[in-house]
């Protein structure tokens, strides 16, 4: 089987995660990225994507953490109960990373 070769484009947003380092990083070094904000029902439509560079401007000096928990769902405005980073990719696609999700055990 063929050795899968290197992305030329790695991924900030999965070097952080990897790192562990994602949720004390400040908004403004991931100023590229949006922010995906959902209440969690099914029957909501999909959230609108939010920049980060929005979200940096009135938040600033903020890191993910603090403001992991604070977004409500871009479709309904009800609390958002899944909050994700999204990082588009030049070579098609994007990359989710969660940053925020209900407790288990919660009761929705």
């Amino acid at each position: 089987m063929p050795r899968p070769t290197p992305n030329p484009h790695p991924s900030p947003l999965l070097e952080l995660t990897r790192a562990g380092a994602l949720l004390s990083t400040p908004l403004e070094r991931l100023s590229g990225l949006s922010v995906i904000a959902h209440c969690g029902d099914v029957d909501c439509p999909p959230p609108r994507p939010i920049p980060v560079a929005d979200v940096a401007a009135v938040r600033r000096g903020a890191r993910v953490a603090d403001v992991a928990h604070t977004f409500r769902c871009t479709a309904c405005g009800r609390l958002a109960q899944n909050v994700s980073l999204r990082e588009d990719r030049a070579e098609g696609g994007w990359i989710l990373q969660p940053i925020a999700a209900p407790a288990a055990g919660a009761v929705q």
